[in-house]
């Protein structure tokens, strides 16, 4: 009786366009997590159709014992060009988001923006859950 080899996964083209573009840009660099696919269900829920990858460097208070010590989050466009969010940029965490049109779903997407700028799908250190999170409705959105 022959044993069958056991199935390997599916390469991910978007993991693989993130590392190249680690290498290119950042070579050298150091983390603690990753480069991986960032799941998060909340994140998931907020961005359906958006698939993010990290890198994480955990805060200790003291030096990384890398250099180049990096975090970064970021999507693939149709055009398999990484684009980095950036935390100081709120702009760059609108594209790919859900429509907002009810509390419960602008609760579920800034929790999903909190928890993508923090960089941590695991949520270790910071936890962003719905119903913590209050929203204001404006003329402006």
């Amino acid at each position: 009786m022959a044993i069958a080899a056991p199935e390997k996964p599916p390469e991910d083209q978007g993991l693989n366009t993130f590392e190249a573009y680690l290498a290119s840009k950042h070579p050298g660099y150091g983390c603690d997590e990753g480069p991986v696919e960032f799941r998060n269900a909340s994140v998931q829920a907020a961005y359906p159709d958006r698939h993010f990858y990290y890198v994480l460097t955990h805060a200790r208070g003291i030096q990384p014992p890398f250099p180049n010590a990096m975090s970064l989050v970021a999507w693939i466009d149709d055009k398999a060009e990484v684009r980095p969010l950036d935390s100081y940029s709120p702009e760059t965490f609108r594209s790919g988001l859900m429509k907002v049109s009810s509390t419960e779903e602008a609760r579920r997407a800034a929790a999903a923006v909190l928890i993508l700028a923090f960089g941590d799908p695991g949520e270790k250190r910071w936890r962003f859950e719905e119903r913590w999170i209050t929203v204001e409705k404006s003329r402006k959105g």
